[in-house]
């Protein structure tokens, strides 16, 4: 089966545009003309497996999503996360996209060099509370957890640290937008992934 440069051209063009990139600078990445560049967008010109790497490296992605049809990722939450806030910085949506890929390498180097195995979680999305009140759904989800992780009631110490211990991917990433406290992404493959606005320290 022949591959299919126009589908490896449209993942380009559209992790160059959700990072607000323009073509100009994988041109230069690449050391070819502007309209070269633009070609390979278009599915015209073929790809060197090194101009793929360097693209990858600059859009924040691993390289075998552009490559690989069924390969595991989270593109489609962050998309829909950059449309939903289309006024979100350059610099943010950097962020947000290196704190994807920080996910997915830590899930790797724990499932493969350390061995480590994922702790299962209570999904409370799912758990029936026996009232429609959200709020107190969530005041009875956090003592559930309480519970659960045998703290009680006193003040935790280090939530960071409690966090990771439950198989959470968590970072911390100092976005512009202040209106974001922190956000969550589901990984196919890493799971639970938070990064926190490093303006609101834990």
């Amino acid at each position: 089966m022949a591959f299919d440069y126009a589908v490896l051209g449209r993942k380009l063009k559209d992790a160059r545009e959700s990072l607000l990139i323009a073509p100009q600078d994988p041109a230069s990445r690449l050391q070819i003309s502007f309209q070269e560049y633009l070609n390979i967008e278009e599915g015209r010109n073929r790809i060197t497996g090194d101009q793929l790497v360097l693209l990858a490296v600059l859009y924040r992605r691993d390289f075998r999503y552009f490559v690989t049809g069924d390969y595991p990722s989270a593109e489609s939450q962050v998309q829909e996360m950059f449309r939903r806030n289309a006024a979100l910085s350059q610099s943010d949506r950097v962020a947000i996209q290196e704190f994807v890929r920080l996910c997915e390498y830590e899930d790797f180097l724990e499932r493969e060099i350390f061995q480590r195995q994922s702790i299962p979680i209570p999904n409370y999305g799912q758990f029936s509370f026996g009232h429609r009140h959200f709020k107190r759904q969530g005041e009875e989800a956090a003592s559930f957890e309480r519970e659960r992780l045998v703290v009680g009631k006193q003040p935790i110490e280090n939530i960071f640290e409690l966090i990771r211990n439950q198989s959470i991917h968590i970072f911390k990433r100092q976005l512009e937008d202040k209106n974001i406290s922190a956000l969550y992404i589901n990984h196919p493959v890493a799971g639970h992934c938070i990064l926190v606005n490093y303006l609101d320290d834990l």
